[in-house]
């Protein structure tokens, strides 16, 4: 009687095991940070949807911090972090800022977004200095740190000195009437009466 009922309770603990060794097994479907359901591979990680290890075609993969990044490295993936320049006008100068609320609180009236510009540099680009005439309201934007002589007030940002495939729209710098502003379109200097001094880099198209 002992040994039937001993053997009753083995049979159970190997089927109880097997049971749980099928549920190991299983394919869980769980949830991808950038689209709905999806499944772990056997190494309990996202398979890439790249066509190579890295994603580098759009592929979903770790970052050596263990979140997330966009296979895309170009001028729209994670490394490329893209701000708005806020334009603002007052009196008879134009002033350009990282901060909207910064025109808003001195009075002057809102004219957009100017461009974007990079968080932070990539091979290829070049800062974007804010500066200011001294002894004077008028604000410009360099690529010289040092101002060309003037003051300088920090930074705005990066932008590519060439334009890619992505980053293919040029940033005119104009002046005139004791102003200057840097824009996307050249012809409203002309309709303005300033001149174009030149090409100051590239920027993505707004």
């Amino acid at each position: 009687m002992k040994t039937k009922h001993l053997f009753t309770m083995m049979v159970t603990m190997l089927l109880a095991i097997s049971t749980l060794a099928s549920f190991a097994k299983a394919d869980i479907p769980n949830q991808r940070p950038d689209q709905g359901p999806g499944r772990f591979d056997q190494q309990g990680r996202w398979p890439q949807q790249g066509n190579d290890d890295h994603g580098d075609h759009g592929g979903w993969g770790h970052d050596d911090h263990g979140g997330w990044h966009d296979g895309d490295q170009g001028p729209h993936g994670p490394q490329a972090q893209w701000i708005p320049v806020y334009r603002f006008f007052a009196g008879t100068n134009h002033f350009q800022t990282l901060d909207a609320n910064e025109g808003i609180n001195a009075g002057m009236r809102s004219e957009g977004i100017s461009f974007s510009v990079l968080a932070t540099p990539l091979p290829g680009t070049v800062g974007l200095y804010r500066c200011i005439v001294l002894g004077t309201p008028d604000h410009f934007i360099s690529t010289d740190v040092a101002c060309e002589g003037q003051k300088t007030e920090g930074i705005y940002g990066y932008i590519f000195q060439t334009a890619n495939a992505n980053a293919n729209q040029p940033i005119y710098r104009c002046e005139g009437n004791g102003d200057h502003l840097s824009t996307l379109n050249a012809s409203e200097c002309g309709a303005a009466g300033y001149h174009v001094e030149g090409v100051q880099g590239f920027t993505i198209a707004q």
